[in-house]
């Protein structure tokens, strides 16, 4: 596949810097876990979005959710191939016992 650029939208980047803020104060002793596992886990999906599992409990097509293991974190998205693009809907925490409304 061509170069995947990747789109968040307005909710996940809301999450993403609502979760970066409350993980500064939190999480003294580890600061920069959540950006670098996001980074990395962003590159996984850009390289192999295939790798991620399925979502299947949303009326999103394709939606796709990956877990980002040390903070426990998953990352919601759809790709769109025709278009090259990854479409982060949503940042949401493993504990929650139920997905983000999508």
């Amino acid at each position: 596949m061509k170069s995947v650029r990747i789109e968040f939208s307005p909710d996940a980047l809301a999450q993403i810097r609502a979760v970066h803020d409350w993980w500064q104060i939190h999480r003294p002793a580890a600061p920069e876990l959540l950006r670098e596992e996001l980074a990395a886990a962003l590159e996984i999906i850009r390289s192999s979005p295939n790798a991620a599992k399925a979502y299947p409990f949303s009326a999103i097509p394709g939606l796709r959710r990956l877990l980002m293991s040390r903070t426990r974190y998953h990352i919601y998205f759809t790709l769109h191939e025709q278009r090259a693009l990854i479409f982060v809907h949503a940042l949401w925490h493993a504990s929650r016992g139920h997905g983000p409304k999508l």
